[in-house]
């Protein structure tokens, strides 16, 4: 069985729109800043939980909590986790990964590049153009992509729980920075020798 990238990446994608407008009555309950001059919720950023194949939710960073606990996702006080059946989207791509990952089961080297590659293809998957309009929808300052590499607004993220790239390691930075440097590429011929 191989891993497919780009159709996991759709299902992940429909996964995080399906799941943004399921907590979509949640958000709303976020008051306004009472400075009248400001339309968006306050939230600085959105993570999405993974482990691929097992357990999917969504985290909303508040203003305030940017600078005292910015990474630290379970200190957040906005999370949404979904139970098995609540969001199809999120059990179909779910349990593409999991049957992948049952059949590598005996080979730990494989089974942990589908893991990096899930949570790469899921990264790209929040930093999607119609996951901007979602969040837009919701209030949450999300202008999009500068140029078409790296988000501007709130901050997004999507983190791997364990395996040999932990901590505050964040895919969509990563991803950002990628589409970053192959644009840069593209576009001049100082990197060729």
């Amino acid at each position: 069985m191989k891993f497919k990238y780009h159709k996991y990446r759709e299902m992940m994608l429909a996964a995080i729109v399906a799941s943004l407008r399921r907590v979509q009555p949640e958000i709303e309950k976020i008051p306004f800043p009472p400075n009248p001059l400001i339309k968006d919720r306050p939230i600085s950023g959105i993570a999405v939980y993974l482990m691929p194949g097992d357990r999917f939710g969504l985290y909303f960073r508040s203003w305030e909590e940017m600078h005292e606990i910015k990474y630290s996702l379970g200190d957040w006080e906005h999370q949404f986790f979904f139970a098995e059946g609540e969001v199809p989207e999120i059990d179909v791509a779910q349990e593409y990964c999991a049957s992948l990952l049952e059949h590598l089961d005996e080979d730990e080297e494989a089974s942990q590049a589908v893991v990096n590659l899930a949570y790469i293809a899921t990264a790209e998957a929040l930093l999607d153009p119609v996951v901007t309009q979602e969040l837009t929808s919701l209030s949450i300052e999300a202008r999009g992509c500068f140029g078409g590499i790296a988000p501007e607004g709130v901050e997004r993220m999507v983190f791997n729980e364990y395996g040999d790239v932990s901590g505050v390691f964040n895919y969509c930075e990563h991803v950002s920075l990628n589409r970053y440097l192959k644009s840069a590429m593209r576009r001049s011929s100082w990197w060729r020798l």
